[in-house]
């Protein structure tokens, strides 16, 4: 049972990660066909996307947003996955009140305890609405700190052309993320929250906590 039980759970990191990897694999791909000039816009401002996850990343990413300065940017599209239902709760009460916000969707590559084969036609479902997302965004910057939907968006919003600005999650003290593994080379810049992670990785920046 042991055994077994074990085989299951490494199983599971490899169907993760085959979804994240497919994410990338698209960037690659889709760099000569899909890149559009990221728009701007008329006032001025930034174009911006970004990424929710469920749980403690939502809030310390809506920790972040809450020092953007809404005068540079905007509009700011908000993706959070299909079935998070509690992102857009805890937004209402911290995001600031003058952004110009709106929100998308995507579905999820892989839910939790869903059956590894029922995985691929998911992750490419999920691969397709977050390229319908960032198309219609065309953002010049992409924020993310990490949830497992911020993959396929912030590896699209590359191809597009936009900046990707990954924020690691505060609890990652001496290892990365699978998300953070993943988009650290693509990342324009890779903030850490612990300068023991700074120093394992040389292109990421240590700022203290901002989140």
């Amino acid at each position: 049972m042991l055994n077994e039980a074990l085989w299951h759970a490494y199983a599971e990191r490899m169907i993760d990660g085959a979804a994240a990897a497919a994410a990338l694999a698209c960037f690659l791909l889709l760099t000569f066909y899909f890149h559009a000039a990221p728009r701007a816009a008329g006032d001025g401002r930034v174009p911006t996307l970004v990424v929710l996850g469920s749980g403690g990343h939502t809030t310390e990413m809506l920790r972040l947003l809450g020092g953007l300065d809404a005068s540079r940017y905007g509009p700011v599209t908000l993706v959070v996955a299909a079935s998070d239902t509690t992102s857009a709760a805890k937004a209402a009460g911290m995001l600031p009140p003058d952004l110009d916000a709106t929100w998308a969707t995507i579905p999820r590559a892989r839910e939790v305890g869903q059956p590894f084969v029922a995985a691929v036609p998911t992750t490419l479902r999920a691969l397709c609405a977050a390229a319908a997302v960032v198309h219609r965004a065309r953002p010049r910057l992409v924020l993310c700190n990490g949830p497992g939907t911020c993959v396929p968006v912030a590896a699209l919003g590359v191809a597009a052309g936009a900046r990707l600005i990954f924020v690691e999650s505060w609890c990652r003290v001496e290892s990365l993320s699978l998300s953070g593994r993943l988009l650290y080379p693509v990342a324009h810049r890779f903030v850490v929250h612990w300068p023991r992670l700074r120093d394992r990785y040389p292109r990421a920046e240590y700022l203290g906590r901002i989140c």
